[in-house]
C-alpha cells in the first residue's frame, strides 16, 4: 500500500512553523522588532518638533507660564491641585475651569531644569521628551486595539496548535500549511497597523500648541 506523505519537518521549519513538541514557537514580534519601532517613533515625535526648542514665549505662554505663580517654587505643590491652568482658584467664578494640573508640573519641572530663569529651550525640551514617552505608550495602547490581550507577546504556538486541530480531520498537505500562513500574514498586518497608528499619533499636529 502506497502512503501518502506530508511535508517534511525541514519543511515546516522553513516555512516558519513548528515541527513537533520539541521545538520552540517562532515569536510573530520579536523584542528587536519593538526596539527598531521604538527608535523610529522616538525619531518622528522628536524630529517633528526639534525645530520648535528655540522658540519664543508667546500669546497664552505669558498668562500660563511665566505670570502663573502655580510655576514658582515658592508655591506649595498641593495648591497646583486646587487651581485652574491659569493660576486661579477652582472655586472661583472667575475660574476658567481648565484643570490641567499635570501641565503646569511641567512647567514647574522646566523651570527648576532652567536653574528658576524663564530659558524657552529648557521649557520646550521638556515638552518634547514628554511627547516621545507618550508615544512610546502609544505603541502597545494600539497593538491591544488591534490585536488584543497577549498582543506584546504573541507566538506562532498558538496558531501551530490551531492549525494542527484543523488538520487532523483532513489528510496531510499543504492546505493546513497555507492557512496558518494566512493567518500569519493577517497578524502582520496587524501589526503594521498598530505601528502606523503610533507614528500618526506622533505627527498629528493636534499637539502643536504655543
Amino acid at each position: 500500500m502506497v502512503r501518502t506523505r506530508g511535508p517534511s519537518p525541514q519543511a515546516h521549519r522553513h516555512a516558519g512553523l513548528s515541527s513537533g513538541e520539541g521545538d520552540d514557537p517562532v515569536p510573530l514580534y520579536t523584542f528587536r522588532d519593538g526596539v527598531r519601532e521604538s527608535l523610529v517613533l522616538v525619531l518622528l515625535a522628536t524630529g517633528c518638533y526639534a525645530n520648535a526648542l528655540r522658540g519664543e514665549f508667546v500669546f497664552d505662554d505669558i498668562i500660563a507660564v511665566q505670570e502663573n505663580l502655580d510655576v514658582r517654587p515658592e508655591t506649595p505643590l498641593a495648591t497646583i491641585f486646587e487651581h485652574d491652568f491659569w493660576g486661579t482658584a477652582i472655586t472661583d467664578w472667575q475660574s476658567h475651569k481648565s484643570y490641567r494640573p499635570l501641565t503646569i508640573l511641567s512647567f514647574r519641572l522646566s523651570y527648576y531644569l532652567a536653574g528658576y530663569h524663564w530659558n524657552e529651550v529648557h521649557f520646550h525640551l521638556v515638552n518634547v521628551i514628554a511627547h516621545a514617552l507618550v508615544t512610546l505608550l502609544a505603541l502597545p495602547a494600539v497593538r491591544l486595539c488591534f490585536l488584543g490581550a497577549g498582543a506584546c507577546t504573541a507566538s506562532r504556538s498558538r496558531l501551530d496548535a490551531a492549525s494542527r486541530r484543523r488538520q487532523e480531520a483532513c489528510p496531510p498537505g499543504q492546505e493546513g500549511l497555507e492557512e496558518d500562513a494566512t493567518m500569519d500574514a493577517v497578524m502582520r498586518r496587524r501589526q503594521d497597523a498598530a505601528f502606523w497608528s503610533a507614528a500618526f499619533f506622533a505627527t498629528h499636529p493636534i499637539h502643536t500648541d504655543a
